[in-house]
């Protein structure tokens, strides 16, 4: 019986030492993130541990605004680093079919965001989140999965006038969302 206890103790000592040096060691990251997070952490999470517990104390619209206005950002950089080449050049064609894909899927948690929440932070803020940064992700998608440069710079230039109107505001006139 004390055999099997200490076999069973150090089964998990080790398990656990395994999971902890291979998390720390063993990183992975998509397309679209700046960091990255341990492979145990994607295998039981499907994301970081953190990403995966902040469903608990954010609310579901805040989790949402914070997506669609991270991911824009990151949608935007892949845009300016790649200009027309992402619509033109053949070698392209799979990150052109990811970022489209990732800009439908922002685009459809955008459509989902209640803009009454949003008004809590700015009176103006749903207007140009509606008028903007929305119709900037639904112009990328499209663009982009049409191959059309027009539409994609149509969407930057919507991206665009969201982040000057958002920049041409004072950190006071925004309340912070919960």
């Amino acid at each position: 019986m004390n055999s099997i206890k200490k076999i069973l103790k150090y089964t998990f000592f080790i398990l656990i030492s395994i999971i902890i040096v291979g998390n720390t060691f063993i990183r992975v990251s998509d397309r679209f993130d700046d960091y990255s997070y341990g492979i145990f952490e994607n295998i039981f999470f499907g994301k970081s541990f953190f990403e995966y517990i902040e469903v608990y104390y954010k609310s579901e619209n805040l989790i949402k605004w914070e997506n669609v206005s991270e991911g824009s950002n990151k949608i935007a950089e892949i845009l300016r680093k790649n200009g027309r080449s992402i619509c033109e050049d053949i070698e392209l064609d799979s990150l052109r079919k990811d970022v489209g894909t990732y800009s439908k899927k922002l685009y459809l948690e955008a459509e989902n965001t209640n803009l009454e929440y949003l008004k809590e932070s700015n009176e103006m803020l749903p207007y140009v989140f509606s008028s903007r940064l929305k119709l900037a992700l639904k112009l990328w998608s499209e663009g982009l999965e049409e191959k059309n440069c027009d539409k994609v710079y149509a969407g930057i230039e919507n991206y665009n006038e969201f982040l000057l109107w958002i920049q041409s505001k004072n950190r006071d006139d925004f309340k912070t969302l919960k």
